[in-house]
């Protein structure tokens, strides 16, 4: 099951009327739960535009088993966006100077850094790796957000009692 929001980033989202990806989270986790998904070897990928390792995890302890960023990394290594992949144009990554080895060099430091930053992030809520990491390692900065995604108000250390049935 893929949560797909990568041409809206949250921010943008609710001022253009859409759903925040973060808001999904807890209606498919539930769908999961009671469905029996999980036991049936389904898995939950969240893709965006996240490129940082904080969002990242965000998404793992939120309920993902995998996130997606694509969108992110054509970015980082040069493409325009053009859509015209198809028929060759020529920009964006095929204009980069360096070829293949610095795109290489680009990709490795992005994802040594996402790497770096979860294994951090687990390391600061108690866990050695992503496994143990669930929405109670996170706390949302405001009543709009601990409503919509059901995480623990900072400050108030539990959920809100709408979400506790």
């Amino acid at each position: 099951v893929l949560l797909d929001h990568a041409r809206v980033p949250p921010y943008l989202a609710s001022f253009l009327g859409g759903t925040p990806l973060e808001a999904s989270f807890m209606s498919a986790i539930r769908a999961f739960r009671d469905t029996g998904a999980r036991k049936k070897g389904v898995m939950l990928m969240a893709a965006t535009t996240w490129f940082d390792g904080p969002a990242a995890f965000k998404g793992l302890a939120m309920g993902a088993d995998m996130i997606g960023m694509s969108e992110g990394i054509l970015h980082l290594i040069g493409c325009t966006g053009c859509d015209r992949c198809p028929v060759g144009v020529p920009e964006g990554m095929s204009t980069l100077g360096g070829g293949r080895d610095e795109l290489q060099t680009r990709l490795k430091g992005f994802f040594t850094a996402v790497l770096d930053r979860v294994s951090a992030l687990c390391a600061l809520s108690g866990h050695k790796d992503i496994t143990g990491l669930s929405p109670m390692d996170l706390f949302a900065v405001d009543d709009r957000w601990a409503s919509m995604t059901g995480l623990p108000l900072l400050g108030f250390e539990r959920r809100l009692p709408m979400w506790e049935h």
